[in-house]
């Protein structure tokens, strides 16, 4: 989706310069817990210091024809225009299965299915996206600190150029 179009004179030809903006560039940590979401965020708010909130609308994902939500934290820091979001990798959602027992009706059983946000790092259980204009929050320091936290088994940064599906990253 185009969002930007600029028109440029030079040397007397126009030039067409497109900028989509769901090439934005930002930095995505990888994060392995037992912990719920919840008390993750709870975790890393009080060690790190940050203010992690549940947003009141999930992000949506079709998986497999069915639909599955994904809670989201956020944390905004206007000042220097950084917003950090917290969300799980792996969701558990109930879809139904039709049988038909051959008989006149079907039955509908709920099943628990697991569904994965981003598919190329299915091991992730959490990831931290970080959206900065400027290097405010060094990435390296950043993991280290999320490594220090009791409830964290491993954190590492990674690369958002892998990633497929960036439009399951999009929480806004």
């Amino acid at each position: 989706m185009l969002n930007f179009v600029k028109l440029c004179k030079i040397m007397g030809t126009l030039r067409l310069d497109l900028y989509d903006d769901n090439d934005e560039t930002f930095d995505l940590i990888g994060l392995h817990s037992t912990v719920p979401l919840y008390r993750l965020a709870f975790f890393i708010n009080k060690y790190i210091g940050l203010g992690l909130k549940r947003e009141e609308k999930d992000q949506d994902a079709m998986v497999s024809k069915i639909q599955v939500n994904y809670p989201v934290f956020k944390y905004v820091e206007p000042k220097h225009n950084l917003k950090m979001y917290l969300v799980p990798n792996k969701v558990w959602t109930e879809a139904s299965t039709s049988r038909s027992s051959g008989s006149l009706f079907e039955t509908s059983e709920p099943e628990m299915i697991k569904s994965v946000l981003i598919k190329e790092h299915v091991s992730v259980d959490f990831f931290i996206k970080i959206e900065q204009e400027l290097s405010v929050i060094p990435i390296d320091k950043m993991v280290d600190a999320l490594s220090k936290i009791p409830a964290v088994i491993s954190s590492y940064q990674v690369d958002a150029l892998q990633i497929k599906q960036k439009d399951y990253l999009i929480f806004e």
